[in-house]
């Protein structure tokens, strides 16, 4: 069980050192039996299972293509680049989320500087690999108080740039550092001009330090790390390294994924486990968990430790379906279909179907909401005709001098001229015309 206390983050040349002293392969716990289990009181239990459970977090997937093939690209330009001022090359490791960026870049400065410790002692003041993780909009100032912070310089946010940068450069040569990690690299647009600067804050470290720098990030590319002059000069510094998720359609993509799963569960501390059984459901794994390495740790790692937490101490499918799927993958099925809702009529509409009691309620634009009935077989609203404004007829047009065959015939009344100054159309001089009692005054 680990008493080390708590850890500090690989950013700081503490966590980095208590990362590079563990171990690759942790000491399993020793499975006790069946008897001896059943002896342990409450507490002993506890312990037991806390020390299983942190063994499980403790494992890290490192037997990969993609991780072996970034570790031995890093060592090849370690060695090219020593003693080199100019003509230095990098490394940039970009993909998918839960690809194995980060894990393979930790695990190539750790090698690095284990082999180094190893020609010289750590006791000379030696730091041989710097690793720092890229803030949320960088600037070049950030930048160098991330590297100082590394080193244990007492740097504020009050100091100028330009010292900063340069103390950091100058204290980077004086330890010997020959590694430096900028990880999450892809928080640097260089599109931008805060992202163009921190770049050119990079680009100085990377002339003024005989040291191989290894950038990692999400998909780079597309994020534009690449783009412009800049982008152009990184390409031409930097060999461009890709990581992906396992596929599963080939015979070879199989035997790789099952690699994979076998050494991970041979790892599990479980009492009741059958070994083979996660060999069997490879497929539901990789299906489940897309081919991405991060997400098949966190699930099996999880399930056990879910094992180990009820007393079931066995992993079964159905403990495994339980556990939710990661973040950064979606299997077909997993998430519910979309719903999309219908619009809403406005509030007010809303309200005058309530006060009409019986009359069927009407959508945003006054209509029933009954998609069976088709727009022409809906009624005509009723429009207002307003005073002064010529009404459109309902019916047909008739001819001109036709009178309507409702209405009796008009005689032909006599026209009275407006006088000079008035005002109004020509009016109709209705003595010609018959008494109608509807039109007598009272």
């Amino acid at each position: 069980m680990s008493t080390d206390g708590p850890r500090q983050p690989l950013t700081t040349k503490e966590g980095w050192n208590a990362f590079v002293s563990r171990s690759s392969r942790p000491e399993p716990p020793r499975l006790l039996a069946e008897a001896d289990l059943e002896r342990l009181d409450p507490d002993e239990r506890e312990l037991y299972n806390y020390a299983r459970m942190d063994y499980h977090s403790e494992l890290n997937l490192i037997n990969t293509p993609d991780i072996r093939k970034i570790i031995t690209a890093g060592e090849k330009l370690i060695i090219g680049n020593r003693g080199k001022q100019l003509g230095r090359r990098g490394l940039i490791v970009s993909g998918p989320s839960g690809t194995g960026k980060s894990t393979s870049v930790t695990w190539l400065g750790k090698i690095h500087q284990v082999d180094t410790e190893r020609r010289a002692p750590r006791g000379d003041g030696r730091i041989p690999v710097v690793y720092i993780i890229v803030p949320p909009a960088a600037t070049p100032k950030m930048l160098a108080i991330e590297i100082a912070a590394f080193l244990g310089l007492p740097f504020g946010s009050h100091e100028p740039q330009h010292f900063i940068t340069q103390s950091v450069a100058g204290v980077l040569r004086k330890v010997g550092c020959s590694l430096i990690l900028v990880d999450e690299v892809h928080r640097l647009d260089l599109r931008t001009r805060p992202g163009a600067a921190a770049s050119d804050q990079l680009k100085y470290f990377f002339d003024s330090v005989s040291a191989t720098f290894v950038y990692a990030g999400l998909d780079l590319a597309e994020n534009g790390m690449f783009a412009g002059m800049r982008g152009r000069q990184i390409a031409g510094r930097f060999i461009s390294l890709t990581t992906s998720a396992f596929g599963y359609a080939t015979e070879a993509e199989k035997e790789d994924w099952a690699n994979l799963v076998a050494p991970i569960e041979a790892s599990l501390r479980l009492h009741r486990h059958k070994p083979g059984t996660l060999l069997r459901q490879a497929a539901y794994l990789h299906q489940r968990t897309g081919g991405m390495i991060g997400s098949l740790d966190q699930l099996i790692h999880e399930a056990a430790n879910e094992a180990i937490s009820d007393s079931t101490e066995k992993l079964r499918p159905p403990p495994l379906r339980g556990q939710r799927p990661a973040a950064d993958h979606d299997p077909a099925g997993t998430r519910p279909a979309r719903q999309h809702r219908q619009r809403e009529a406005p509030a007010h509409l809303r309200r005058a179907a309530q006060r009409a009691g019986s009359r069927p309620p009407r959508g945003l634009h006054g209509h029933p909401k009954d998609p069976a009935v088709p727009r022409a077989a809906r009624p005509a609203r009723a429009v207002a005709h307003r005073p002064g404004t010529a009404a459109e007829p309902a019916g047909p047009l008739l001819p001109p001098g036709t009178p309507p065959a409702s209405l009796p015939p008009l005689p032909a009344g006599r026209i009275r001229p407006v006088r000079p100054g008035g005002a109004g159309p020509a009016r109709l001089d209705s003595a010609g015309l018959p008494a109608s009692p509807a039109l007598a005054r009272p």
